[in-house]
């Protein structure tokens, strides 16, 4: 609370992001509220230092916000709107979109998400604890208070709120190449892989479509619309702080610069794991799953048979997702595993008698 010019003039030139609010009330009208019995004791001398009788104050030359809070008054939550919609260009608490991010499994949500709910909640938005929370999804729109939710469902589960302008969807992929490799690493460490080898594991989900995964993915990534904010994990990694301030101004959730930083800090990767990204470690299952964090790590576990599948099957998307212009990766992969490939022995490819050189 400042009372002189000098302090306005140097707040507005020191203090970052410094908004100025003057709260107007009448002289008469103050003196008839007076909650604290402060000015009746002014006015009989009890008192001094008090504004307006024996100190003088200074108006606001250029107050960012005049909040009236003369007669009629108004309620707190319509002040705050006011100040909420003036100050940080946001929708008020009863405006404020509901929104669902959508991610395909195993495309890096831990990242953003864990911030997102955090901040969300921290203003009032009711929260789903979990993907598998989408049916609760619907009947919390009606009751008033703006939704965050955190989902894996396909589209056509949420086509209804598709057009509506007070839903706000981002949607966040990754190479599915990757995607399949951190699914079945999580498989294999969870002890649910019934000892079949990697390769094997991975050819079974691809035959098997991969539970629709991609196609859902791919339906998601089609949409362009105003209310739709595409996300891709490999430019979202490179600036998580940069790619959370993006999703809050499209949001509308309020945060300081502070706060924003500090949730990055304490939700990443490194941070989570104790180890920088790319690092070998183990993963790391709770809610959300931290493997490597990196790109391109299925390079080091498809073998060549396994490529070539992978493009058979889902080679489509990675060319419409912009990961790989032709198919031509599959066949330089093939080469490059066999180069990698390990060499059995000569000596046990020998007959006993050709290999007994000793005698």
């Amino acid at each position: 609370m400042s009372l002189f010019r000098e302090i306005h003039e140097w707040n507005r030139a020191h203090l970052p992001n410094y908004f100025e609010i003057w709260v107007d009330v009448d002289w008469a009208e103050l003196c008839e509220r007076d909650a604290r019995g402060l000015y009746s004791r002014a006015a009989r001398g009890e008192v001094k230092n008090v504004a307006g009788f024996d100190l003088e104050y200074d108006r606001p030359a250029q107050p960012d916000l005049v909040l009236n809070n003369n007669p009629p008054l108004r309620s707190a939550t319509e002040l705050a709107n006011e100040l909420l919609r003036s100050a940080l260009g946001l929708h008020s608490l009863s405006q404020r979109p509901h929104v669902v991010f959508y991610n395909l499994p195993n495309s890096g949500a831990s990242a953003l998400v864990p911030i997102l709910e955090t901040l969300a909640e921290a203003h009032g938005y009711a929260n789903l604890a979990s993907p598998a929370e989408t049916h609760r999804f619907h009947p919390l729109l009606e009751s008033g208070d703006p939704v965050f939710h955190w989902t894996h469902h396909p589209l056509e589960t949420f086509a209804a709120e598709l057009d509506r302008e007070d839903v706000r969807f981002i949607c966040l992929t990754r190479d599915p190449r990757d995607v399949l490799v951190s699914y079945i690493k999580d498989i294999i460490q969870a002890g649910l892989h019934e000892g079949k080898p990697e390769q094997q594991l991975f050819q079974e989900a691809i035959r098997s479509g991969f539970n629709q995964w991609f196609e859902q993915a791919h339906a998601w990534r089609a949409l362009e619309q105003t209310n739709v904010f595409q996300l891709d994990f490999e430019a979202m990694k490179t600036d998580v702080p940069a790619t959370v301030r993006q999703l809050l101004e499209f949001t509308g959730i309020p945060a300081s610069p502070t706060a924003q930083n500090a949730l990055c800090q304490k939700h990443s990767f490194e941070q989570i794991t104790g180890r920088a990204r790319g690092e070998n470690g183990h993963t790391l299952r709770g809610q959300f799953l931290y493997r490597k964090g990196i790109t391109g790590d299925w390079a080091n576990h498809f073998d060549g048979q396994t490529a070539r599948l992978f493009q058979r099957r889902f080679g489509r998307y990675l060319r419409a997702w912009g990961h790989e212009p032709t198919g031509q990766w599959a066949e330089a992969h093939v080469s490059v595993a066999a180069r990698n490939a390990p060499v059995r022995s000569s000596m046990a490819l020998c007959s006993p008698v050709c290999c007994n050189w000793n005698k």
